[in-house]
């Protein structure tokens, strides 16, 4: 992980696209090439209260997919609010699409400030690790939920066919 930053590297053979979806922004599609690094600063919400709408309050959704424009994305998505980032993989969307998850082939990694001792969430090359990601919404109201959260200043960091 890189500080204050959200981090998406592609260890895939292929390009893979991002959309970065944000509050108070208008995402705009981005290639990552292979071996290459997609990197931004992490945006950091307000306090979000009920009645008192923010536009710029709530996390941030990096949707990856294989084509420009695809609905069938794997969702890195982070939280960054009261000093902490709160992080996850979400494989909800394409894991039960023809052509399932890009990358899924490879495997998926998502930390934040390793170095601190903050919880890694891998899934192996074509698992299904529904301990370490979301293939459910709301986790099925169970608990212990794949969510992850550390100090901010570490920032997040998520792999495509990590291995």
């Amino acid at each position: 992980a890189t500080a204050n930053s959200a981090v998406v590297k592609n260890s895939c053979t292929y390009p893979i696209h991002i959309l970065p979806v944000a509050p108070g922004t208008t995402p705009k599609s981005e290639i990552i090439q292979p071996g290459q690094t997609f990197t931004r600063p992490l945006h950091i919400s307000p306090k979000c209260i009920p009645g008192h709408p923010n536009a710029l309050c709530g996390g941030v959704s990096l949707k990856v997919s294989r084509h420009p424009n695809d609905n069938n994305v794997i969702q890195f998505e982070y939280t960054a609010v009261d000093g902490l980032v709160w992080y996850n993989l979400s494989l909800i969307v394409c894991i039960k699409k023809p052509g399932g998850c890009v990358g899924h082939e490879g495997g998926y990694k998502a930390v934040a400030a390793q170095a601190q001792g903050c919880r890694e969430f891998k899934c192996g090359p074509s698992e299904t690790c529904d301990t370490e990601a979301y293939f459910i919404e709301e986790y099925g109201y169970q608990d212990g939920a794949p969510v992850g959260a550390c100090r901010l200043d570490g920032g997040v960091a998520f792999e495509v066919c990590a291995g």
